[in-house]
Formats: structure tokens, C-alpha cells, sequence
């Protein structure tokens, strides 16, 4: 809703959206190229992100089961993490 109050009509229509060449130069431009190479990669190969992004949560909800359980007590008590 605000964007809509800010963008006046003429501006998007003089072609200074995002497809514009001032919009991609300077270090923008390499931040938009590693992220549409991230994007890209990410796309193709769908499965193996899901399953990677499984793992971590499966891993992280384990290690932190087994601290709550109490495996890491001797640390703690020892002042260690």
C-alpha cells in the first residue's frame, strides 16, 4: 500500500525498473549474479536442496534433544558449553 502512494506513474513507465542498467551496475551487480547462480543451481537440482535442508533440520533437532537430555551435563558443569 505504501509503495503504491510512492511510485508515481510516469517513473515506472521511463523504464527505471529493475530491467534497467543503473539498477545492475557497481557491487548490486555481483550480488545479483551470485544470487541468480545460487537461484539457478538451487532450481535444478531441487531434490538434493530438499534433502540437504532436511538433514540440517534432523541433525539440529537431534543435537539439540541430546543436549536437553542432559548428554553435555559434564561439560556444563565442568563451565564448558
Amino acid at each position: 500500500m505504501m509503495s503504491s502512494r510512492l511510485i508515481r506513474v510516469k517513473d515506472a513507465g521511463a523504464g527505471g525498473g529493475h530491467d534497467s542498467a543503473g539498477s545492475r551496475g557497481g557491487f548490486y551487480k555481483w550480488i545479483d549474479q551470485a544470487y541468480t547462480t545460487m537461484l539457478a543451481f538451487a532450481m535444478r537440482h531441487r531434490l538434493a536442496v530438499s534433502v540437504l535442508a532436511l538433514l540440517v533440520i534432523v541433525f539440529q533437532h537431534s543435537a539439540l534433544s541430546r543436549r536437553e537430555a542432559g548428554v553435555y551435563s559434564d561439560e556444563c558443569r565442568r563451565g564448558g558449553v
